[in-house]
């Protein structure tokens, strides 16, 4: 794709209407899947099984993506309406995720509903299932603590801490990033692992969106309050990732592999992570140059109706990530978040991407 002389915001444009359209869709479901769903919940006698969740993880990247778009607020309108009708059915801890999207709509609006979800969301949180150091399970049934949770949840648990004046919700929050530091992380590299149970770190290390997930919990936590020990920590993750992003400014769906295939999903996670951290003063502003090479050279992924391709598919199950690569969610939304901020940018001579020779 030609990218010269376009700027952030041509491709802003582009993106917001692919990442509408997702927002109330995903998952699209196909008639085969939806005739193999029918019949596993008829064998299971669980009609639950039936439920297509458009509430999700997947659909609150986009959502966080779309505030920062003026034209997309009935969008955002349409999916915490969603999110408020189901929030009495959830069953997942990655379904909390969109008390960012509902908080973000009570300071724009006012309205006590929205508020009113978020202490559901919190209630759900702290009684949900738990290890010794109350750090939250992924899942009920399961024993692992999760890389994944950190990125969805505590952004939204500290500064629902704040803004209630919860000092339990924020210790919380704290509580699932300083845990996973001491037990999640590879000390020999100073990546993450996928997670951890009481008896075993799990996954792989440095998938590249569990460096992104991690980040942007301790960014989410950092946002709001003072830590020194997550300070430092993110800083020298920070260090450790500069290290593998590539000379086109990518990094890999596993950090360490530079010879594997480019993830634009790790890669637009990761930056915005990295930008956050300069905006709060964590990093030197030196930092925006790794942000800003990897933005352009994402522009070559961007496909003319605004897809985000290049990114790895939903992860299966620990040790299980998909080679299967494309558009998704977690591309189209993290791609579209890095763009506004830099768009919103003073700098205004920042915003032209010059013509690159990538094939995608």
């Amino acid at each position: 794709m030609n990218t010269s002389g376009a700027s952030y915001y041509d491709y802003i444009a582009k993106i917001v209407k692919i990442a509408e359209r997702e927002l109330l869709q995903y998952p699209i479901i196909s008639a085969r899947a939806r005739v193999k769903s029918i019949i596993y919940a008829v064998y299971k006698k669980n009609p639950r099984l039936l439920k297509v969740n458009r509430t999700s993880w997947p659909n609150t990247m986009l959502a966080l993506a779309l505030i920062h778009s003026e034209t997309s607020l009935p969008y955002i309108e349409k999916y915490c309406y969603r999110v408020i009708r189901n929030i009495s059915k959830m069953q997942m801890l990655d379904e909390t995720m969109a008390g960012s999207v509902l908080l973000f709509m009570y300071k724009r609006t006012n309205n006590e509903n929205y508020l009113k979800a978020c202490s559901e969301y919190a209630t759900y949180l702290t009684e949900h299932k738990k290890n010794e150091n109350n750090c939250l399970f992924y899942r009920e049934k399961s024993e692992d603590v999760l890389v994944d949770s950190l990125g969805m949840i505590v952004p939204f648990l500290s500064e629902y801490a704040m803004l209630s004046e919860n000092i339990m919700l924020r210790d919380l929050a704290c509580e699932q990033i300083v845990d996973f530091l001491k037990n999640g992380m590879d000390y020999r590299s100073g990546l993450p692992y996928h997670g951890y149970s009481s008896c075993e770190k799990t996954g792989i290390i440095g998938w590249g969106r569990a460096v992104g997930w991690l980040m942007m919990g301790m960014i989410g936590y950092l946002r709001y309050n003072r830590h020194d020990i997550i300070e430092k920590a993110f800083v020298d993750l920070y260090d450790k990732v500069l290290g593998y992003q590539d000379e086109n400014g990518m990094f890999h769906w596993l950090i360490t592999a530079t010879d594997g295939s480019v993830d634009t999903s790790a890669t637009a996670m990761i930056l915005n992570s990295i930008f956050d951290g300069v905006e709060l003063g964590l990093l030197p502003s030196e930092a925006l140059a790794a942000v800003e090479k990897g933005a352009i050279t994402l522009a070559e992924y961007i496909s003319d109706d605004g897809n985000v391709l290049g990114s790895s598919g939903e992860c299966q199950d620990l040790g299980m990530y998909p080679q299967i690569y494309g558009s998704y969610p977690w591309s189209i939304g993290p791609t579209l978040l890095l763009y506004s901020k830099l768009a919103s940018k003073d700098d205004t001579t920042s915003l032209t991407i010059p013509s690159l020779s990538i094939n995608v």
